[in-house]
């Protein structure tokens, strides 16, 4: 990982902080793999963290356990942007993230399109 998002090293989860259109920061628990300079996230098209990156794309990150609990008082900001994973961009993303989770992944990927889920990628990029 590079040094932007270095606090992230050998974290399974980050908090994902994005901001309501008064200010108010949201911030939720998520898997997520980096490239390079680059963090990415899969989830819900229609989630709040969407419609709030639509709104307003400035994000903070930091890593926390499974639950949201922060493990560090460090944070990084970012701008973010949503990919829709049917480009070369979010396959390629789908592909990291397989490789880091793993049939965990693979399994929750299966239930979303069960229940017909439709899915984006949160691209972040260090502000």
């Amino acid at each position: 990982m590079s040094d932007h998002f270095s606090l992230l090293d050998e974290h399974q989860y980050m908090s994902l902080t994005t901001y309501r259109k008064d200010g108010t920061p949201k911030p939720t628990p998520v898997w997520f793999c980096d490239d390079n300079d680059t963090l990415f996230v899969l989830t819900n098209a229609t989630s709040y963290k969407v419609k709030r990156i639509h709104n307003n794309n400035d994000v903070q990150v930091a890593p926390c356990d499974a639950s949201g609990t922060l493990l560090s008082d460090e944070t990084a900001t970012g701008q973010a942007v949503i990919i829709d994973p049917e480009t070369e961009r979010g396959k390629y993303m789908n592909k990291k993230l397989v490789e880091k989770y793993g049939l965990l992944y693979r399994a929750f990927r299966f239930v979303g399109k069960l229940r017909g889920d439709q899915s984006v990628f949160i691209e972040i990029e260090m502000s």
